[in-house]
């Protein structure tokens, strides 16, 4: 994390950086746990019952203590992960296909993070994908009523996991109506999506193995909040992954 681009004064900087040391943990790391405290903190301020899962998804994430890695961090040699690889990357391929998550069954904890993703967001759907040269698995997807559904393999030719995949960076549309990239894939979820995001879900060496995505049948104005959220949501994915 860059200080110098917080917006903090130095003071502040000091403080995050003291008590991040005091934790030990990264600076990213620490501030990520802040993410989730504050997200578990304005879902108590609701008392919908709806809401009550969702929290207690939340307050999970927040108590596991799981020590995180630094998101920032690749390989040795590498001051970036690969971007902009073509859906049939040999090596991203291999990468995808060796998380253990293709085809694989229905798992609690996936469930939660899409959970907390649909939450968070507020948004009318979302799911977690991951992508090899031929097809898009859905591990996780949720709609408003927070049910999860069942683990589903779709063909990736037309799916908007593709566009993020082979960008490696977040995808937001706020109507995929007016968005030259996202007109032709509007199919490929659902056929009467308006609205949607995806953040890239990366191994340590930066390669994008799969997606976190959200999406609404109204456009959406997707603020600089939702594309961080989101993000900080599928580095908790990639940290499942590694578990």
């Amino acid at each position: 994390m860059d200080l110098g681009k917080t917006g903090f004064g130095d003071r502040i900087n000091r403080l995050l950086t003291q008590n991040a040391d005091k934790a030990g943990e990264s600076l990213n790391t620490y501030a990520r746990r802040a993410i989730i405290t504050r997200l578990v903190s304005e879902l108590e301020r609701e008392s919908s019952p709806e809401v009550a899962a969702v929290l207690a998804d939340a307050r999970s994430f927040e108590a596991e203590n799981i020590e995180l890695t630094d998101p920032d961090t690749y390989l040795p040699g590498q001051s970036s992960g690969p971007t902009h690889l073509l859906i049939d990357d040999v090596d991203r391929v291999a990468a995808a296909r060796a998380t253990g998550m293709l085809g694989s069954p229905r798992d609690e904890q996936f469930d939660k993070l899409a959970r907390m993703t649909l939450r968070a967001m507020g948004a009318q759907g979302a799911s977690i994908s991951f992508v090899d040269d031929r097809t898009q698995f859905v591990k996780a997807s949720v709609g408003t009523t927070g049910t999860a559904a069942q683990p589903q393999t779709v063909a990736v030719e037309r799916s908007a996991c593709r566009l993020v995949v082979e960008t490696g960076e977040t995808l937001v549309a706020p109507d995929i109506r007016d968005s030259a990239l996202l007109r032709d894939h509007a199919d490929a979820t659902t056929s009467d999506l308006i609205a949607y995001m995806g953040a890239p879900i990366k191994t340590e060496a930066g390669f994008t193995v799969g997606v976190l995505d959200v999406w609404d049948y109204r456009p959406r104005k997707w603020t600089a909040g939702h594309v961080k959220t989101l993000e900080d949501i599928a580095w908790l994915v990639r940290e499942r992954i590694r578990r």
